[in-house]
């Protein structure tokens, strides 16, 4: 063989080698709302809503928050194992009994340890979502489609989500 076609060889299995590794490496999409936590039975934990829009918001007023109420609705205690969020621009708090555990964000950009509290039969808490419209610069104006999950030892985990419209 001659050098000019090793050459082109050489290059045209390069590009196909990373080819390869970038389709292997691209999410399937990019709505940041495909985020499931491990199936593991019936969810047992309920909210008193699952979804919550924000509206309008502006970058310059930075970061908003909202509260969602969950119970649960068991006759059983309930363990409440790990909480996270589908993007980096979203944290998420636990808020029971006058105690804040969190905040916690989304897997592979911060550590998620399992926070282990147990609600009695019937015992409410709160899910606190705090969303930073600044986190992905001006990329990020346009809507933002996001979930919070709370995983339980016992059953399936709960899904919370939220929208917002963010402005400059």
């Amino acid at each position: 063989m001659n050098k000019e076609f090793k050459v082109i060889l050489v290059i045209a299995a390069g590009i196909l080698v990373l080819g390869g590794v970038a389709a292997f490496i691209q999410p399937q999409n990019d709505t940041h709302g495909d985020i499931v936590g491990e199936q593991n039975g019936p969810v047992l934990l309920t909210a008193d809503h699952t979804s919550f829009d924000f509206g309008d918001i502006s970058m310059k007023n930075g970061k908003v928050d909202h509260i969602y109420k969950i119970k649960n609705t068991t006759a059983e205690p309930l363990e409440i194992s790990k909480l996270y969020t589908s993007c980096m621009c979203t944290q998420v708090a636990l808020l029971l009994e006058d105690l804040e555990f969190g905040p916690f964000g989304m897997p592979g950009h911060s550590g998620i340890p399992e926070i282990n509290k147990t609600l009695a039969p019937g015992q409410e808490a709160q899910v606190k979502a705090i969303y930073d419209p600044n986190a992905h610069g001006p990329a990020g104006i346009g809507l933002a489609d996001r979930q919070i999950i709370v995983e339980t030892k016992q059953g399936s985990p709960l899904l919370l989500a939220f929208t917002a419209n963010v402005t400059p």
